[in-house]
């Protein structure tokens, strides 16, 4: 019975000190104070294109852990119509088959009950490293986040708990928060 005590009390100090590992090997980045994710480790933060947002990375190799921020002053989405031919846009920018990018899924989901797309593709535009790519778009207050996985399409089993952890961390700040206007 004692050894049994000895046991659990050893497993249960070994789940604290790997749970307090993870959770001081992370990042929390705020996005203009409207959402926040947990990286696994302080991203690189730079700007996109034409100054049309932010890209934020956190490589751990082999993997690749990113959030770009679109501000979309100009984008009008009116109703759940144009919501989702916006996210039908992205999907079809992101998976394009012309660029050797394979759609593995696509779905509609709901984030702290704001609509967005999470899908899936297979990007086989350079051979010697296919990757497993994973994205989620969601629009409010005139801005789009894509959280983005990028793991080695072979191995993408035993990164996936990385990237699921990564994730699940989004978080939509509480306020005021419109997806229309």
């Amino acid at each position: 019975m004692k050894f049994i005590r000895t046991i659990i009390a050893t497993l249960l100090l070994l789940s604290l000190t790997v749970a307090t590992a993870f959770s001081q090997n992370t990042f929390k980045q705020n996005f203009d104070d409207i959402a926040t994710i947990d990286f696994p480790k302080q991203p690189v933060v730079s700007n996109l294109p034409n100054g049309m947002g932010l890209m934020y990375k956190a490589d751990v190799a082999p993997n690749a852990f990113v959030v770009l921020s679109f501000k979309m002053k100009d984008l009008i989405v009116k109703d759940s119509i144009s919501l989702h031919d916006l996210y039908t846009g992205i999907v079809a920018g992101a998976a394009n088959p012309k660029n050797k990018k394979e759609l593995l899924y696509n779905k509609e989901i709901v984030i702290q009950g704001l609509h967005g797309i999470e899908f899936c593709y297979k990007d086989s535009a350079v051979e010697q490293n296919i990757r497993y790519i994973y994205q989620r778009a969601i629009y409010f207050n005139n801005t789009i986040l894509i959280v983005s996985g990028s793991l080695p399409f072979a191995d993408k089993d035993k990164y996936k708990a990385q990237l699921d952890t990564f994730v699940k961390s989004f978080t939509v700040k509480q306020g005021t928060i419109t997806q229309f206007n």
